[in-house]
């Protein structure tokens, strides 16, 4: 398990019940936003909430706060698998396509298989 306390990027909605931090690289450059819904609600519930919200609506009320983050550590076998259906399972159709990334970086961002 990771365990960390550190001063990060945090958002507590309570208009759409959840809290979301960025955990930011070795290099600093990107960061991993993650959001979790309330502990009395679920993602089910929370992903329509979210369908038209930008990453920037989101974090627009970003504070630096200590937090304790703890996580499971996750190694992936069969890499050379492709990712496309379950992407597609998870009602991502357009991430290797014509997907909006826009939001994620200044410039030209495009996936590949």
């Amino acid at each position: 398990m990771m365990s960390l306390i550190e001063r990060l990027s945090y958002v507590n909605n309570a208009e759409l019940l959840f809290e979301s931090i960025d955990l930011p690289y070795a290099s600093f450059d990107y960061t991993l936003n993650i959001i979790l819904p309330y502990q009395n609600q679920t993602i089910k519930n929370l992903l329509p909430k979210l369908k038209d919200l930008s990453v920037n609506q989101i974090m627009e009320k970003k504070q630096y706060e200590g937090v304790e983050v703890k996580l499971l550590k996750i190694k992936f076998n069969n890499m050379g698998k492709s990712l496309v259906k379950t992407f597609q399972q998870l009602g991502i159709h357009h991430l290797f396509a014509n997907a909006n990334l826009n939001d994620l970086k200044d410039g030209s961002v495009h996936l590949t298989k």
